[in-house]
């Protein structure tokens, strides 16, 4: 389920936002994994004094055209004297700010009550137009056909796929047969060869009898059409996966397949697209189960009229500002929300912004709030001290909310390039792009930056080597450089993997979580999620192969902003560092859930619920640990031979290598 929640703002923080709204919905993105909209900003941040100067109008050119008058005028569209103005409007006919606002603030509120009521009687103006017809998939003239497979990727194997097969030809097989090694809820792009549609998208889905079977079902339309818009394809047509031989009701299909468009006609934002289902000429109950879906689908969207809108008491929507949240976990949602108070609506002359990988700034960053402190009028100062780097910006309030928003963007910036960096250094391992004659392409980043790429169903990619860009066609495995000289590339993959990790969300009370209830006694646990990477998981498998040690259970509390980080690159000593690392510059871990607690309870004083994560730890051979360490100290009188890690009291060891520790668990509670 999609939460949601309101925050009105003041007429001062409007008008901030209408300024840096979008630092604001990118930094709430990034620390909380929260959708940000931003409703009527413009409005309430512009007081009805701030008038542009009357504009003198001049017509600049004209053209007769079979009687019709073409003319081009510099001037104020609200001002300009015609019968009729057009307007560019967003989905919600909501005219908070622009054009759109403009038009509203000197055309009075009735333009934007008379919106409202085309929405609340006809619904959301989508850019997305889904189309329930009868045919022939294997005919559809679309940008994308969907086809089902099994997992041995026999096209011969059901009625759709030998359908597409057979009008597609046989290249279409030898395509896909490179895509060894799939799994339910996997989705795999060829060519459509002498099909009448550029790509097909071959979904993976389970039978019926499966675990999860329509969860996997639902997650492989979403994925289809989150492919589609990001390789932006403007239609896709898709049958109706799951009647046949994977047992699915036709009422199930109907409702899963109307889900997926709709959560995603939600989210879209696009050029608008057309989404087919396209359902065998003979199945009229398959029809009829669509037709009644949609129907439904029709009415629910009718009666909710301005969906995500600031509503007044039940009444006709006023303008009154305010900062919508949407996020799928309350948790987040509320994190962010506690955040957005404490920055934009405490009225503070003075903020404190702690994050580590500030230490990562570079002449770019620093020369950016060195502009920062001009711009807001404010003072910026670093600093590094006890294990822990940050800036404290001073001075007028509206300027620190405005410079907090700046530097909250900085280190969002630098954290997530930190984390690409990792993950680039984790694949290297696993798949590398190579090119004789641009040896420069092998390096980890532009590696990574490619396969990220390829994963994503792109066509092209484009790389900066050494001042020159370099277009790489993702398909044809080729490299062209700014003359135009091509050269040929390889992708090499020495082990299956996976790029995704996965937080599944499982019973507090259930029989194998009894012990884990025990550990965390005095604590409310509000959720369990168990983590899955396998992209850690072999890492920390060969770590495991050198330290030769069987891994300890032990705990590590992490600030809300670095759960995902954790889940996605695993533990780092920038996320989560104690007060006083008396053991040395590494990660922290303890026996006990309550040591964990209170060694990161320094980052996490604000916070709303304390997040732990439960891991696997291969401590080796330890010794004890001390202030000035950065790496183990050596075993004996060979310095290229160290301890694994070290320790302190009886609760706490400390690693520096991140691939020693594998997260399996993410415990919330209060």
């Amino acid at each position: 389920m999609n939460d949601s929640g309101k925050i009105p703002v003041d007429f001062a923080t409007a008008q901030l936002l209408s300024e840096c709204g979008e630092v604001l919905i990118r930094v709430v993105r990034s620390k909380f994994g929260c959708r940000t909209v931003l409703r009527n900003i413009g409005i309430a941040g512009r007081p009805e004094s701030d008038r542009k100067v009357a504009m003198t109008q001049e017509k600049r050119y004209s053209i007769k055209l079979s009687g019709l008058e073409i003319s081009v005028w510099k001037d104020d569209l609200t001002t300009h004297q015609v019968d009729a103005v057009v307007n560019a409007a967003n989905e919600d006919l909501h005219h908070g700010a622009g054009l759109a606002g403009a038009l509203v603030r000197v055309g009075g509120k009735d333009i934007q009550r008379w919106s409202d009521e085309i929405i609340k009687n006809h619904g959301k103006m989508d850019n997305v137009t889904l189309h329930i017809k009868q045919g022939n998939i294997e005919l559809e003239k679309v940008d994308v056909i969907v086809n089902t497979v099994s997992p041995g990727l026999r096209l011969s194997e059901g009625a759709i796929s030998k359908a597409i097969l057979k009008k597609a030809g046989h290249r279409i097989q030898s395509e896909i047969n490179r895509h060894y090694g799939t799994e339910f809820g996997d989705v795999i792009e060829t060519q459509g060869y002498d099909l009448d549609c550029s790509y097909v998208y071959h979904t993976v889905c389970a039978p019926k009898t499966v675990v999860n079977s329509a969860k996997i079902l639902l997650s492989v339309l979403s994925k289809c059409l989150d492919k589609a818009a990001r390789s932006k394809h403007t239609s896709i047509s898709f049958p109706a996966i799951g009647t046949g031989n994977l047992d699915f009701s036709k009422q199930e299909v109907a409702k899963i397949m109307m889900r997926a468009v709709s959560d995603f006609a939600e989210k879209y934002q696009g050029k608008k697209m057309d989404v087919s289902f396209v359902l065998y000429p003979s199945e009229a109950n398959t029809l009829k189960a669509f037709e009644k879906e949609m129907h439904s689908l029709e009415d629910a969207t009718i009666s909710s009229p301005n969906k995500g809108s600031y509503e007044n008491n039940g009444a006709t929507n006023e303008a009154v500002a305010c900062i919508e949240l949407y996020s799928n976990s309350t948790e987040n949602r509320r994190e962010a929300t506690r955040w957005i108070y404490s920055i934009l609506l405490l009225m503070r002359e003075s903020y404190t912004i702690t994050n580590n990988h500030i230490q990562h700034f570079g002449l770019r960053e620093h020369e950016e709030l060195l502009s920062l402190q001009t711009m807001w009028k404010v003072s910026i100062g670093e600093f590094l001290r006890d294990g822990s780097a940050g800036v404290i910006i001073t001075g007028p309030r509206e300027g620190v909310k405005g410079a907090v928003l700046a530097v909250e963007a900085l280190c969002c910036q630098a954290q997530e390039e930190f984390a690409r960096a990792e993950e680039n250094a984790m694949l290297h391992t696993l798949v590398r792009w190579r090119c004789v004659d641009i040896p420069e392409l092998e390096e980890p980043e532009n590696s990574g930056a490619l396969e990220r790429a390829y994963l994503a169903g792109s066509n092209t990619e484009t790389l900066k080597l050494n001042g020159s860009e370099i277009e790489v066609n993702l398909k044809k495995l080729e490299a062209k450089i700014l003359s135009g000289m091509s050269y040929r590339i390889e992708r090499s993959v020495f082990k299956d993997y996976s790029l995704k990790f996965q937080r599944t969300v499982i019973n507090p009370q259930s029989t194998d979580q009894k012990d884990r209830l025990h550990s965390f006694s005095g604590l409310n646990i509000i959720k369990i999620e168990k983590v899955q990477n396998p992209l850690l998981e072999y890492h920390f498998k060969l770590k495991q192969k050198q330290v030769s040690d069987r891994p300890k259970c032990l705990y590590q509390r992490v600030p809300a902003q670095f759960c995902d980080l954790v889940c996605r690159v695993g533990f780092q000593r920038f996320y989560s560092p104690p007060q006083d690392q008396k053991y040395g510059a590494g990660i922290y871990f303890s026996h006990s859930v309550d040591t964990a607690r209170k060694q990161a309870e320094h980052l996490c004083q604000e916070e709303e619920y304390i997040y732990i994560f439960e891991a696997q730890v291969l401590t080796g051979k330890a010794t004890v640990g001390s202030p000035d360490l950065i790496v183990p100290p050596a075993l004996g009188r060979d310095p290229f031979s160290l301890y694994d890690s070290v320790k302190g009291d009886t609760d706490t060891r400390v690693i520096f290598n991140s691939h020693q520790a594998l997260p399996i668990y993410l415990i919330t509670c209060k």
